[in-house]
């Protein structure tokens, strides 16, 4: 077991403690909140983003556990190492550096690559030891990045 996965039998321990059938899994949710910026000009650009700070990510499942289908991974994927617990006036956020300054595409959406480089690692890499497992990603935001 690796901090509440059991990859070869497909088990996750998401953070509310129950556990889910990780090929159940057929979308994941991140819920950006807020950036921190390199410099400070008009508009958001991906160049000058610093840090994304998520409110948190979610898997989306086909079955129902513990009566839900949304799960949230959010201190597991902490636990992993994969994101970081904000701190100051960011600690109820979780954070990730904006390491690749690019874009990769989701569902024919441009999101930032920085954002789904947890669940890669995270549960694809774990579970599935395929990259793009469970690449079905929705980013939920009302922040608007400039392209």
């Amino acid at each position: 077991m690796f901090h509440g996965a059991y990859a070869n039998f497909a088990k996750l321990k998401v953070d509310e403690k129950y556990f889910i059938n990780i090929k159940s899994t057929f979308k994941i949710i991140c819920e950006l909140e807020k950036v921190s910026l390199i410099d400070k000009p008009n508009s958001i650009s991906i160049e000058n983003i610093k840090t994304f700070y998520i409110k948190d990510y979610y898997l989306i499942t086909r079955d129902k556990f513990n009566g839900s289908t949304k799960h949230k991974i959010s201190d597991f994927l902490v636990s992993c190492g994969h994101i970081n617990k904000g701190r100051l006036e960011n600690r109820d956020l979780y954070s990730t550096q904006n390491s690749y300054k690019s874009y990769q595409y989701y569902n024919g959406v441009k999101i930032p690559k920085d954002l789904f480089h947890p669940i890669k690692l995270g549960i694809n890499d774990t579970f599935f030891s395929d990259h793009f497992a469970i690449d079905n990603f929705d980013l939920q935001s009302s922040i608007v990045i400039q392209y």
